[in-house]
């Protein structure tokens, strides 16, 4: 790995030609690890019958959708990004068509709430609109952390750990 950053400092002979180049790496090894996530939950879902909080994977597909769409249309993409949405998708499907049937009373207050977050993102300025995708994504976790609370061992730990990689590996990688 190093001799490629070698090459490409040599080539270049600018340290911020470098610096992207690393970054790119390490942002590909961040998307390696969010994608071999869901195999262990999808594990999870066929071996041992896991059932995902449906309400949590709709309010996250549906924040990582509209944020797609909002960089797709200023001519971006975050390959992360769409590892959620690809991954995000798959196990909302599921929990929509064989999850659970109905919706608790729970899973409706954080559909509402993500869903009015939604809705204000979408008229507000970038800044608050960054800020209101992330209080739908949180209040969209509630039900996953509800039921976690209640029964540490309903989801697979070595998803989340994956996940936390992912994400902090490719949130270490962002600009100052």
């Amino acid at each position: 790995m190093l001799s490629f950053w070698y090459v490409a400092l040599r080539l270049s002979g600018s340290w911020m030609e470098i610096q992207t180049a690393m970054l790119n790496q390490f942002g590909f090894i961040a998307l390696g690890f969010t994608i071999l996530a869901y195999v262990p939950y999808w594990y999870a879902i066929i071996r041992d019958g896991q059932r995902p909080e449906k309400a949590t994977w709709l309010v996250w597909i549906s924040v990582d959708a509209v944020i797609a769409g909002a960089m797709f249309v200023q001519g971006a993409i975050a390959y992360l990004l769409i590892a959620y949405l690809l991954g995000s998708g798959s196990i909302c499907m599921y929990a929509l068509i064989w999850g659970e049937s109905g919706w608790t009373r729970e899973d409706k207050i954080v559909l509402a709430g993500a869903g009015l977050a939604l809705i204000l993102w979408l008229t507000a300025s970038a800044n608050a609109a960054i800020v209101l995708s992330l209080i739908a994504i949180e209040v969209g976790t509630i039900p996953t952390i509800h039921r976690l609370w209640l029964n540490p061992d309903a989801e697979p730990r070595v998803s989340w750990w994956m996940f936390l990689v992912g994400g902090a590996g490719a949130g270490a990688l962002q600009p100052l």
